[in-house]
């Protein structure tokens, strides 16, 4: 065990030196994790062998355009809130029991973590496991101190019955379709009896399937061919996993970046989006160059707009359905609608 537990698990960071970190400053979440898994070295090794666009610079991914765009936690601060609503059952964040944990399996380096510190403070408890596959992710989560595991969605590193809720959400199509089932399985084992699972993408054909395809997939130094969600395909890994109670729906989860003026509202919206997607290849390297972010801005305002928001879950009143700039006090908010397509599962 001694010598498997040596093999690099982080860039900077052994999965020995990793262990004793949990245990030591993350003890609730470190006895989820099943460190003397009997098949611990095939797994750290496939995940050494993994290579995805998340890893590296801007020359050979968007790992760092990524992280770049997730210090501004509060964009995407709308959609994250009604996620948290939707796994925490509606219930309030302070009545969570002390153990309650959910697992964010394509967590970066800790986008949810933060988002839940913004939305609900730090005064309480903070349930949330940071998870990803790539291994510059996990380091960041680890140097901001946040629980977090390196795993892959497929094979998750953890004992049966361990979580309280698992989140599948934002990447989640980057799971190879031939392995999604498994994803879901994998999260049916870890969850507790009566443990929510949810599926956060966006549904082949919509606005944004189109933006990944025809903008993010030509922009982007590593393209972008990952294909997107059905609603029957969604519903059948539901059914073959196990879950009998499930539904899916539509949530409003817009993109809204604030500044104290409207030209430096829309100026940051573009470089939220152009270091969130990797469009290096449109705007090219920092700083963007400003020819390159009119043409970004074109391309929003045709992809990123909507007819109705009919049925969508926290579209109300203020909903926009195209590019719109908002005042509120002395800060001017760019906001763009994203609509995606979210699975509620519950383990029964």
């Amino acid at each position: 065990m001694r010598k498997q537990k040596k093999i690099q698990y982080l860039p900077r960071l052994s999965f020995d030196d990793y262990s004793k970190w949990m245990v030591r400053n993350h003890q609730k979440f470190s006895t989820a994790v099943w460190f003397d898994h009997r098949d611990l070295k095939l797994l750290l090794e496939d995940l050494l062998s993994m290579s995805n666009e998340f890893e590296g610079n801007d020359d050979t991914g968007r790992g760092e355009s990524y992280r770049e765009s997730q210090k501004n936690i509060a964009a995407r601060v709308k959609g994250i809130k009604s996620l948290f609503e939707i796994i925490f059952s509606s219930q309030d964040p302070k009545s969570l029991p002390e153990n309650f944990i959910v697992l964010d399996v394509l967590g970066g380096n800790g986008t949810l973590f933060r988002a839940f510190e913004l939305i609900y403070g730090t005064e309480i408890q903070n349930p949330m496991f940071t998870s990803d596959m790539a291994g510059e992710m996990i380091q960041s989560a680890y140097g901001f101190g946040i629980p977090c595991i390196r795993q892959k969605a497929q094979n998750l590193l953890l004992k049966d019955q361990s979580m309280d809720g698992v989140i599948l959400a934002y990447g989640t199509h980057h799971i190879p379709k031939k392995e999604r089932l498994q994803a879901v399985q994998e999260a049916h084992r870890v969850l507790k009896n009566l443990g929510n699972l949810l599926i956060h993408d966006f549904e082949i054909g919509s606005a944004m399937d189109h933006w990944f395809k025809e903008v993010v997939h030509r922009y982007s130094p590593t393209g972008h061919d990952y294909p997107h969600f059905s609603k029957a395909e969604m519903n059948s890994y539901f059914i073959e996993a196990g879950f009998r109670n499930h539904e899916i729906i539509e949530l409003y989860d817009p993109f809204c970046v604030s500044a104290t003026s409207e030209e430096l509202a829309i100026d940051a919206l573009l470089d939220y989006v152009g270091n969130m997607y990797g469009l290096h290849k449109l705007v090219g390297e920092k700083p963007f160059q400003s020819e390159k972010k009119f043409q970004l801005l074109k391309l929003i305002e045709k992809y990123f707009r909507y007819s109705n928001f009919d049925s969508v879950l926290g579209a109300g009143e203020s909903a926009t359905r195209e590019l719109s700039i908002k005042k509120t006090g002395d800060q001017f908010i760019a906001e763009i609608p994203r609509v995606a397509l979210v699975g509620l599962a519950k383990k029964d």
